[in-house]
């Protein structure tokens, strides 16, 4: 037996366990791909792993002392819950352009990354 929940993905049923398989399916467009996610809640900074805004979109949580799980620069998206350390080049604020901010890098702790 199996089934499609909208939310997760697609489960399968075995014996006495649930698997589930990463589809890359969710009602807004794109998957979590972590164990779990958080919805987005408002409109901030994501932070990207390249210049131009490319590579892993991110948002730093010690942003207002961790007040916020998950806000990204258009308010759209998701974010898993494992806090990573990345380095990043570029970043777009509260709807504008991307800007590069560290053509050297800058290396910090506690982001999460924002899945689309």
């Amino acid at each position: 037996m199996s089934f499609l929940d909208p939310n997760c993905g697609y489960y399968s049923t075995g014996d006495a366990e649930f698997k589930l398989r990463y589809e890359g399916s969710s009602p807004a467009g794109g998957g979590c791909g972590e164990g779990s996610c958080v919805p987005v809640q408002g409109t901030y900074v994501s932070h990207f792993s390249g210049p131009g805004c490319t590579g892993t979109e991110s948002y730093y949580l010690p942003y207002d002392g961790f007040a916020y799980s998950c806000r990204t620069w258009n308010g759209t998206g998701q974010c898993g819950t494992i806090h990573r350390t990345v380095t990043n080049y570029s970043a777009r604020i509260n709807g504008g352009p991307c800007q590069d901010l560290w053509p050297s890098g800058n290396t910090l702790s506690d982001f999460v990354t924002i899945y689309r």
